[in-house]
């Protein structure tokens, strides 16, 4: 965690794996912070919401030697990749990761059912919400956690989310919510406080303007860009860096590939800033016809890939395989 411009200034000389669990100073007090309630951070892509909610699990678990933690999303790769993040950010220090359980939302429904509740069987959402108003605030909370954070809330069920809401209760730290409601992609809209959740005055928008992030990977060129297949439930991870290209070339590059993408891909760089107070007002085209100019904030980023690894989370035990460029792309199996 860092706390001054000067720290920041080194992180960007930072290798590879503490970078992508760098947390930006602006956001450390919402890490270190004791909240009386439920509280969530939101922000566009790229603002740094996941690694807050990692440093959040960490700070939790180290606060309360006895504590035992849950990071959790709405998916096993997303859980998959938390977990090797979590694992960069506290390496040597086992005792640490021990208390840290991560696991996505229906493997932890699935691990908590037999011991509360017996083998599943299919009931009503009457029953359901009765078992759990009557199991969850005490017994199930003692036993898998006393603080829950949450990656990508927006993906989330409206009965998970009353599932957390019931083991939390109203106890101080114990629920911490890192996401974007815009973003959400595959759960319809509903009302939280409907479910529960009340999150007035204890919320945040992250703001680390996009503008930053071309200066920092002209400094720190390393980039790892991950491509999740839910239903596959399958995720792409590609390593590589930064690769500096002939200004009249960087032009020509932008202006083929703006004019490559659809009127509707288009419109989203036409829309105000993203993680701004929202403006009924501003505009928010649907499209941007060919020939719309090129702005400025459209950059387009040339990618050398020295490795790609994939991770399949079906069968027993999963699958992850990797191939490097320094190996002449050979294929080699990992543990998952």
């Amino acid at each position: 965690m860092l706390t001054g411009t000067e720290e920041l200034a080194r992180a960007l000389d930072y290798p590879w794996e503490r970078w992508i669990v760098f947390l930006h100073p602006s956001q450390a007090d919402w890490v270190g912070r004791s909240f009386k309630g439920t509280t969530r951070v939101q922000g566009s892509a790229g603002t740094g919401k996941t690694v807050v909610a990692l440093h959040r699990a960490v700070h939790l678990a180290r606060r309360n030697p006895e504590a035992r933690v849950l990071l959790t999303t709405f998916s096993e790769p997303l859980a998959a990749l938390l977990q090797d993040k979590l694992h960069r950010l506290i390496q040597g220090e086992p005792s640490l990761i021990e208390r840290l359980d991560v696991l996505a939302m229906q493997k932890f429904g699935e691990r908590i059912h037999p011991a509360q509740l017996g083998m599943p069987q299919l009931i009503t959402s009457e029953h359901l919400r009765a078992l759990i108003q009557r199991h969850a605030p005490a017994e199930i909370s003692r036993v898998y956690g006393e603080a829950f954070v949450v990656d990508e809330c927006q993906d989330i069920t409206a009965g998970q989310l009353r599932l957390l809401a019931a083991l939390a209760g109203t106890s101080t730290d114990a629920l911490f919510f890192a996401g974007d409601l815009g973003q959400r992609i595959f759960q319809q809209p509903f009302s939280w406080t409907q479910v529960g959740v009340d999150i007035r005055g204890r919320s945040r928008t992250l703001r680390i303007s996009r503008s930053a992030k071309p200066a920092e990977l002209a400094h720190q060129p390393a980039v790892e860009l991950c491509w999740l297949l839910p239903r596959a439930r399958s995720q792409f991870r590609l390593r590589g860096s930064l690769q500096t290209l002939a200004p009249e070339q960087v032009q020509r590059e932008r202006e083929r590939h703006w004019q490559m993408l659809s009127p509707g891909g288009r419109a989203l760089w036409g829309w105000p800033p993203p993680g701004e107070p929202f403006d009924p007002e501003a505009a928010f085209p649907e499209q941007l016809p060919d020939g719309s100019p090129l702005p400025d904030h459209f950059l387009l980023l040339h990618i050398a890939l020295a490795q790609v690894e994939l991770l399949e989370l079906t069968g027993h035990p999963h699958r992850r395989r990797r191939w490097r460029g320094e190996s002449g792309w050979a294929e080699e199996r990992l543990n998952p």
